[in-house]
């Protein structure tokens, strides 16, 4: 069992997701999320973020 395997996926309310995939959080403010990326995603392409809080997602970010 990994770490990201433990983390949640949802905290405070705060969700995000990598290409429609959540993926595990560590900290969650008002002004900072942090997150895990999940392990063995390929470099170099360009994935989409985007984050959910109460349901209601944000735009859609691309980033590689």
């Amino acid at each position: 069992m990994t770490a990201a395997d433990t983390l949640p996926l949802k905290l405070g309310g705060v969700e995000v997701r990598v290409d429609g995939k959540a993926i595990p959080l560590l900290y969650v403010s008002p002004s900072q999320i942090n997150a895990q990326l999940p392990v063995g995603m390929p470099g170099g392409r360009t994935s989409m973020v985007q984050v959910w809080q109460v349901g209601r997602g944000s735009n859609v970010v691309e980033m590689q």
